[in-house]
């Protein structure tokens, strides 16, 4: 299977299990829910309070708490099978579930004599983000009514060795890539379109976005501005491999806040600028572009020495980074869709002029513009080469020389 392909982290497994009654009603001492034991060995031991996604049905992915513990052994005091289980009574009260509050609350909204499965994945080149997917009784037979899996009580996990692998991870693939992708796109906009204070540029740690009325807290937002950083590194590694002089990455070491990424010196000794704009998603998804970048760009459009290579598909795979790139040096003639006419502009230079005309009608009312940013779909404005280049790059980790 090809990285590109990989949609669950193949390290990790997929553990699955049906769901005890006593599981969703906390009968007796019942107080969470069992998984498999080798899930999640990336975590601590005990009292994790982290987050992870969770799906019912087609609705778009929660981003809920994970309170998750390893049951203890009396005897050796060693950790085996972990647990979910619920946060505290305030959290509950005040509508923030954990994954096994969210879990049993949908069940307590249906028949309890229903019976109740569980999925578990960790999501590949994703920074070990971990899904849960909670099915009823017409789902998982429309599962095992295609893949055979008969889900136990007791939670089992597979890996890539299993036969079933495969095809397991294939029907997730099918059933949440579509809805995931739309989310992660969404996160990605709104992260980078998010303002800051001019004197801190340091990025806050979480982002509350809305989806179906439920609150979705994103931990770790700096996972986006790596996608950035990580896309800027693949196209150095392009530039030097392919022969370019003199590449020089601006945000190697740090954010330089140029409104460019690399700069390089072709043949005749000119210098040429590139702006990276990268992303886990589809080549359509919207390029976001500060003020100070489209300032840029408008004095350098279509000459040689200012480019855009839009990174896409890009994926890190255990230290290997994979992506399309395609390249462009001009503003698209036209707008590809009608509705860019009817609002009275036909090219990225409009957009920009119709920003700064109201950036100047709100200083004369003693306001302003903190700060343009645009959002901005990359086939609508420019000319990018048609072929995409393959590029892949070996990350050397820091142990190995």
């Amino acid at each position: 299977m090809k990285s590109s392909d990989i949609f669950v982290d193949p390290l990790y497994g997929i553990g699955f299990k049906r769901i005890t009654d006593a599981e969703l009603t906390h009968t007796g001492n019942q107080t969470h829910i069992g998984l498999s034991s080798k899930s999640f060995p990336f975590l601590e031991d005990h009292d994790v309070s982290t987050a992870a996604f969770f799906f019912y049905k087609d609705n778009s992915p929660l981003y809920l708490k994970m309170i998750i513990d390893r049951i203890e052994e009396k005897h050796s005091g060693k950790y085996r099978s972990p647990k979910i289980r619920v946060g505290d009574e305030f959290e509950l009260e005040n509508g923030e579930f954990s994954i096994d509050g969210k879990i049993r609350k949908i069940s307590s909204e249906h028949n309890y004599n229903d019976s109740w499965y569980l999925v578990w994945y960790v999501l590949a080149s994703f920074n070990e983000e971990i899904v849960f997917w909670l099915l009823d009784e017409a789902d998982y037979g429309k599962l095992f009514e295609e893949l055979g899996i008969e889900f136990k009580k007791r939670a089992k996990i597979i890996f890539e060795q299993n036969k079933k692998f495969d095809s397991f991870s294939n029907y997730i693939k099918t059933n949440h890539q579509k809805i995931f992708s739309d989310y992660i796109l969404r996160v990605q906009e709104l992260t980078k379109t998010q303002l800051y204070p001019d004197e801190s540029r340091n990025r806050k740690n979480h982002l509350s976005i809305y989806s179906d009325r439920n609150s979705i807290k994103v931990k770790n937002i700096e996972n986006f501005h790596e996608i950035g950083k990580k896309g800027e590194q693949l196209v150095v590694d392009y530039l030097e491999k392919a022969g370019y002089k003199k590449v020089i990455w601006k945000n190697e070491k740090k954010e330089s806040y140029e409104p460019y990424d690399i700069s390089y010196v072709d043949d005749n000794n000119n210098q040429v600028f590139i702006e990276v704009k990268s992303t886990t998603i589809c080549f359509d998804q919207k390029i976001i572009f500060s003020e100070h970048e489209l300032d840029f760009l408008l004095k350098h459009k279509n000459t040689k020495n200012f480019y855009i290579y839009r990174v896409y598909d890009l994926t890190d795979v255990d230290g290997v980074l994979s992506a399309s790139i395609r390249i462009a040096n001009e503003l698209a003639d036209k707008p590809a869709d009608i509705k860019s006419k009817k609002l009275g502009f036909t090219s990225i230079d409009d957009i920009h002029e119709i920003a700064r005309n109201c950036d100047l009608d709100l200083r004369r009312n003693n306001s302003s513009l903190k700060e343009i940013k645009m959002a901005i779909i990359p086939s609508w404005a420019f000319k990018f080469k048609k072929e995409g280049i393959k590029h892949t790059l070996v990350i050397k980790k820091d142990n190995e020389s």
